[in-house]
């Protein structure tokens, strides 16, 4: 289980940072507001946690094709706190460049809206307040950590309930199956190669028969779409 956590939280954590990165740059430019700046960094989390779900179903295809909720719930949730902190990581990497300006950009954002929805001056001014306590807390590394980690676990908790639920049945993308043609172990390979020629000219001299030949190919195609 260790492997495949370290291997789908990391890939989950890498993803998350790359996204992150790339819609900061959207939003610092200006080409992507704040508002729809939130939904689209909700939008990529669940993309990247969607290995959550990927995760789970290796470690059920690697288990006999079965697993429990719980199980499934534990291996998601490890996975998706390996992908909190590349997250959190990535932040505190972009951070010391761009930090202090994105704060302070939300912030006139955030004060004006609040004129345009006509809040008072009062609210205004008590809302600009709380907003420089919460910059110069938030210069805090064990303060910004915590809400980073705070952004994006929330939605892993999400996904990993649904990949849960879904994945605990077996009959939910099951593990492609592999057939083996045994050989007799005391036949020579010669012997057993004119056997089985022996078998497959048997088998299409059968299979002239249109009606019989018609049902086979019926048969397969039923084998096909159910699996």
């Amino acid at each position: 289980m260790t492997k495949i956590v370290l291997i789908f939280g990391l890939i989950s954590g890498a993803i998350a940072g790359f996204l992150m990165w790339i819609l900061m740059t959207f939003v610092g430019s200006g080409s992507v507001d704040f508002d729809s700046g939130m939904i689209w960094g909700y939008a990529t989390m669940i993309i990247a946690l969607s290995m959550v779900f990927f995760g789970i179903k290796s470690y059920r295809d690697n288990n006999g094709g079965r697993i429990t909720f719980l199980k499934a719930l534990q291996v998601g949730i490890l996975i998706s706190l390996i992908s909190a902190v590349c997250y959190a990581a990535s932040w505190e990497i972009y951070y010391p460049s761009v930090g202090d300006q994105f704060m302070q950009k939300y912030t006139a954002f955030y004060l004006d809206k609040m004129k345009k929805e006509g809040k008072s001056d009062a609210e205004i001014e008590k809302a600009r307040v709380e907003s420089e306590q919460f910059m110069e807390q938030y210069k805090n590394f064990f303060v910004r950590f915590a809400f980073s980690l705070m952004e994006i676990l929330p939605v892993g908790v999400i996904v990993t309930l649904i990949s849960a639920a879904l994945l605990r049945r077996r009959e939910l993308l099951p593990a492609a199956a592999s057939i083996t043609l045994p050989i007799h172990p005391a036949r020579s390979p010669a012997r057993s190669a004119v056997e089985t020629g022996v078998s497959i000219w048997c088998a299409c001299d059968f299979l002239n028969h249109e009606s019989i030949r018609f049902s086979m190919v019926k048969i397969f195609l039923r084998i096909t779409v159910l699996s």
